[in-house]
């Protein structure tokens, strides 16, 4: 896992060893990214602006560094429990069952 956080006493982190505090920010954090698309058109939101552009890379870089702190209280790898989930969805959501559907699972 890459480090993005290094302990110091000159920056400390008061989320830490606090996961309903460190839950919080992350999703607010992913609420600011919905933001910038909230009154956009579907043609807009692909073709944002470099501004635009500036704006979703930096929250999607603090929903990151959020997960990043609980997945090292909790000791987990995010790289790879998102393979897993993502072959837990392949298995969940076949492609013949599920394409062109937004049925849940246990609909199809």
């Amino acid at each position: 896992m890459m480090i993005i956080w290094i302990p110091s006493p000159a920056r400390p982190q008061p989320y830490l060893k606090r996961p309903k505090r460190e839950r919080r920010p992350a999703g607010i954090e992913a609420a600011e990214l919905q933001e910038i698309f909230l009154w956009k058109t579907k043609q807009e939101s692909r073709d944002l602006s470099e501004r635009d552009i500036e704006r979703v890379s930096d929250e999607i870089a603090d929903v990151f560094i959020f997960l990043t702190y609980l997945c090292h209280e909790f000791k987990i790898d995010l790289l790879e429990v998102t393979q897993q989930k993502i072959k837990k969805n392949g298995e969940k959501y076949p492609v013949q069952k599920s394409k062109g559907s937004n049925r849940k699972y246990n609909e199809l």
